[in-house]
């Protein structure tokens, strides 16, 4: 391939854990899921209890409990996940730079070469 074929050139940065990611996935995957359950399930008041819930506040308690569920399970999934952060390469083209280097009793030069 010749370099006048190139429309974009990469190179990794860093490699970074995926944890607020599958945090953040996991909780609203957890929470809409309980949600969605515990508005389903209808009212729990349909004898003389004396502890009964409705079906705004089972919606409520289920995605709550589902929601931190899934957010240690997304975090514990993006913690041991991998990203690679990508930089795209400089295109101002090769360069080549020499510079003289002063220093306490040295003198010398200094060079870069930028492609």
């Amino acid at each position: 391939m010749q370099r006048s074929q190139l429309t974009m050139v990469e190179w990794p940065l860093a490699r970074k854990r995926a944890t607020g990611t599958g945090t953040g996935i996991g909780l609203a995957v957890g929470a809409l899921s309980g949600a969605v359950l515990g508005a389903v399930s209808g009212d729990d008041c349909s004898g003389g209890e004396w502890l009964c819930f409705s079906q705004e506040q089972l919606a409520l308690v289920g995605a709550v409990a589902l929601g931190a569920i899934g957010a240690s399970v997304g975090g514990t999934i993006g913690y041991f996940s991998h990203v690679t952060v990508w930089e795209k390469a400089n295109d101002a083209g090769s360069s080549l730079t020499i510079r003289p280097r002063v220093g306490l009793g040295t003198l010398g030069l200094a060079g870069s070469f930028r492609f």
